[in-house]
């Protein structure tokens, strides 16, 4: 995480740092998805939303009061395996299966892809 130590604005979470928060942090249950077994109370995919993604807040947060880290949009991460970024979250366009905390996929960005997104983290003040 060297990179960030000069970076003064916000940028992509590492895969670590977004598990970390999907799954509750200190909090965490252990939840499947980000905040609930019933991936209905928590994500946006394939079944709940075929036309598109949704305003975030609509579904229930997890443990940390986050929305949507399970569904409505994969989200970027910083992390990369050769020339593709890691992809976290699932979203409305895809199976249930990806909305789970654990799943990964990964993407080479160099397109515009409509069910993809991301969040933007943040470095902790020293």
């Amino acid at each position: 995480a060297a990179e960030f130590a000069t970076y003064a604005g916000g940028r992509l979470p590492t895969e670590a740092e977004w598990e970390w928060a999907a799954s509750g942090g200190a909090q965490t249950q252990g939840f499947l998805y980000s905040g609930s077994d019933d991936v209905g109370a928590v994500a946006w995919h394939s079944h709940n939303s075929p036309k598109g993604p949704q305003v975030v807040g609509l579904k229930s947060a997890n443990e940390l009061g986050i929305h949507d880290m399970s569904g409505n949009v994969y989200e970027w991460c910083w992390d990369k395996i050769n020339a593709n970024r890691r992809l976290r979250g699932g979203g409305w366009y895809f199976n249930v299966e990806p909305s789970a905390v654990a799943h990964r996929g990964g993407l080479n960005p160099d397109g515009r892809y409509r069910p993809f997104g991301f969040r933007v983290a943040m470095n902790a003040a020293k």
